[in-house]
């Protein structure tokens, strides 16, 4: 609860471009307490969709940052 609360606080605070790249830590995590803790194999179409996941979203935050620089 309190996770998700500092998340609701921080997108009160700011644009949401700004905090997207701490919730890709969530990724970066999950996949190794998974495999170490709860004994998850770590399997190449679920590597290739992390990077695709944070691929996507990285180039999503590039573009609006692309966008906003060119309005200004």
């Amino acid at each position: 609860m309190v996770g998700h609360y500092c998340l609701i606080r921080a997108l009160e605070a700011t644009e949401s471009v700004r905090i997207q790249p701490f919730t890709y830590l969530q990724i970066v995590y999950a996949v190794p307490i998974g495999a170490f803790v709860f004994g998850e194999p770590v399997e190449t179409p679920m590597l290739a969709g992390v990077v695709l996941v944070i691929a996507a979203g990285l180039y999503a935050i590039w573009r609006e940052h692309q966008i906003l620089r060119r309005s200004r």
